[in-house]
C-alpha cells in the first residue's frame, strides 16, 4: 500500500513484526541489514510488543503548554517545500550568469528570462515510485516525471540540463563531456 512505502511503521504485535521479517527481501542492501537485526533480537522485539502501553506514548495536551499546542499545528510542508524549490530554481538562474559571465558558453546561447520572478509559480508533488532507482539510470535516459511549467524545481531541472547542453564541452570535466 503507498501509506506503507513511506514515513514510520508502529509494530504493535508479535505477528506483526513475524510478517515484516518474512516480508523483507533478502538481496535488498538496507532489507538484508533490518533482517538480520530483526532475526538476531526477535525474542526481545516481541517481548516488548506484548507489553502494555505505557503513558509515556500517549500525547497528552495541557492548555497553558504553547510547544504542545505547536506541535500539534500540522507543519505547513508544501510551504517549506515551495521556499527550497524556489531557491533551487534561483540558484541555477545565478549559475547560469556565472556561466555567461565567464563566457564558458556556446556563442548562441542566450538567457532565458528569469523563472523565479514570475507570478505563476505553484508547487507540485511528484508521485514516485521508491523502487525507482535514479542511480542505475544513465545520463542519456530522460527520466518519466512529467515537468510542470509552473513548478519552480521543474523550472530548475529543464534550466540547467539547457544550461549544460550549452556549455562548450572543453570547459567540462569527465563525467560531462561525453
Amino acid at each position: 500500500p503507498p501509506a506503507m512505502v513511506r514515513g514510520w511503521w508502529w509494530i504493535n504485535t508479535p505477528e506483526e513484526l513475524y510478517s515484516t521479517l518474512q516480508a523483507l527481501h533478502p538481496r535488498g542492501i538496507r532489507e538484508k541489514v533490518l533482517h538480520k537485526h530483526l532475526a538476531k533480537h526477535m525474542e526481545s522485539l516481541a517481548e516488548m510488543c506484548t507489553k502494555p502501553i505505557t503513558p509515556i506514548f500517549e500525547l497528552k495536551v495541557e492548555e497553558k503548554d504553547a510547544l504542545l499546542e505547536a506541535l500539534q499545528q500540522p507543519w505547513q510542508v508544501q510551504e517549506k517545500a515551495m521556499e527550497t524549490d524556489h531557491s533551487a530554481l534561483q540558484w541555477v538562474e545565478d549559475l547560469e550568469q556565472r556561466v555567461i559571465a565567464a563566457d564558458l558558453h556556446l556563442k548562441p546561447y542566450t538567457i532565458p528570462d528569469p523563472d523565479s520572478t514570475r507570478d505563476d509559480l505553484q508547487y507540485y508533488e511528484h508521485d514516485t515510485d521508491p523502487r525507482d532507482d535514479w542511480i542505475v539510470r544513465t545520463k542519456k535516459e530522460w527520466s518519466g516525471l512529467p515537468r510542470i511549467a509552473t513548478h519552480p524545481l521543474d523550472l530548475a531541472v529543464l534550466r540547467l540540463a539547457n544550461l549544460e547542453r550549452n556549455i562548450e564541452r572543453r570547459y567540462l570535466k569527465e563525467p560531462l563531456w561525453n
